[in-house]
Protein backbone atom coordinates (compact mmCIF):
# COMPACT_ATOMS: atom_id res chain seq x y z
CA UNK A 1 0.00 0.00 0.00
CA UNK A 2 2.76 2.43 0.96
CA UNK A 3 2.27 5.87 -0.44
CA UNK A 4 -0.77 4.85 -2.51
CA UNK A 5 -2.91 4.74 0.63
CA UNK A 6 -3.88 8.39 0.28
CA UNK A 7 -5.31 7.63 -3.15
CA UNK A 8 -7.34 4.70 -1.85
CA UNK A 9 -8.82 6.94 0.85
CA UNK A 10 -9.61 9.72 -1.64
CA UNK A 11 -11.30 7.30 -4.02
CA UNK A 12 -13.37 5.83 -1.21
CA UNK A 13 -14.38 9.27 0.03
CA UNK A 14 -15.49 10.21 -3.50
CA UNK A 15 -17.61 7.09 -4.10
CA UNK A 16 -18.82 6.43 -0.55
CA UNK A 17 -22.19 8.24 -0.81
CA UNK A 18 -23.06 6.33 -3.98
CA UNK A 19 -21.88 3.00 -2.59
CA UNK A 20 -23.82 3.45 0.64
CA UNK A 21 -27.00 4.24 -1.29
CA UNK A 22 -26.50 1.17 -3.51
CA UNK A 23 -25.91 -0.95 -0.42
CA UNK A 24 -29.08 0.37 1.16
CA UNK A 25 -31.11 -0.44 -1.94
CA UNK A 26 -29.56 -3.84 -2.67
CA UNK A 27 -28.73 -4.92 0.88
CA UNK A 28 -25.25 -6.01 -0.20
CA UNK A 29 -21.59 -5.40 0.60
CA UNK A 30 -20.88 -3.59 -2.64
CA UNK A 31 -17.25 -2.37 -2.85
CA UNK A 32 -16.34 -3.81 0.55
CA UNK A 33 -12.75 -4.42 -0.61
CA UNK A 34 -12.17 -0.77 -1.48
CA UNK A 35 -13.69 0.29 1.81
CA UNK A 36 -11.41 -2.11 3.69
CA UNK A 37 -8.38 -0.86 1.75
CA UNK A 38 -9.23 2.74 2.64
CA UNK A 39 -9.67 1.72 6.29
CA UNK A 40 -6.29 -0.03 6.39
CA UNK A 41 -4.61 2.89 4.63
CA UNK A 42 -5.99 5.28 7.24
CA UNK A 43 -4.65 3.08 10.06
CA UNK A 44 -1.05 2.87 8.83
CA UNK A 45 0.91 5.95 7.76
CA UNK A 46 3.07 5.55 4.61
CA UNK A 47 6.27 6.18 6.61
CA UNK A 48 5.52 3.15 8.80
CA UNK A 49 5.04 0.93 5.76
CA UNK A 50 8.19 2.30 4.11
CA UNK A 51 10.24 1.61 7.26
CA UNK A 52 8.85 -1.91 7.57
CA UNK A 53 9.78 -2.63 3.95
CA UNK A 54 13.17 -0.94 4.45
CA UNK A 55 12.57 1.38 1.47
CA UNK A 56 15.12 4.07 0.62
CA UNK A 57 14.98 7.20 -1.46
CA UNK A 58 17.28 7.58 -4.45
CA UNK A 59 18.47 11.10 -5.06
CA UNK A 60 20.10 11.57 -8.43
CA UNK A 61 23.30 13.62 -8.66
CA UNK A 62 21.29 16.40 -10.32
CA UNK A 63 19.39 16.93 -7.05
CA UNK A 64 22.70 17.42 -5.25
CA UNK A 65 24.01 19.80 -7.90
CA UNK A 66 20.88 21.93 -7.78
CA UNK A 67 21.04 22.15 -3.99
CA UNK A 68 17.84 20.20 -3.43
CA UNK A 69 19.58 18.06 -0.80
CA UNK A 70 22.32 18.92 1.70
CA UNK A 71 25.92 18.62 0.59
CA UNK A 72 27.06 15.02 0.37
CA UNK A 73 30.83 14.47 0.58
CA UNK A 74 30.42 11.51 -1.78
CA UNK A 75 29.12 13.80 -4.54
CA UNK A 76 31.67 16.36 -5.73
CA UNK A 77 30.23 19.80 -6.48
CA UNK A 78 30.03 20.67 -10.15
CA UNK A 79 31.81 23.70 -11.47
CA UNK A 80 29.72 26.40 -13.04
CA UNK A 81 30.23 26.50 -16.78
CA UNK A 82 30.18 29.60 -18.92
CA UNK A 83 29.65 29.58 -22.61
CA UNK A 84 30.97 32.00 -25.16
CA UNK A 85 28.29 34.35 -26.45
CA UNK A 86 30.37 36.49 -28.76
CA UNK A 87 32.71 39.45 -28.67
CA UNK A 88 34.21 38.24 -25.40
CA UNK A 89 30.91 38.20 -23.51
CA UNK A 90 29.90 35.17 -21.48
CA UNK A 91 26.67 34.08 -19.84
CA UNK A 92 25.85 31.16 -17.55
CA UNK A 93 24.41 28.03 -19.17
CA UNK A 94 20.59 27.88 -19.38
Amino acid sequence: MGSNGIHARRIWEAVEPFVLEERRQRRSNLWIYLEDLAYRAAQTPPATIHAKLNLHRYLAPLAHRDGLVPNDPAVPPQRSRKRHVGHGETEPPP
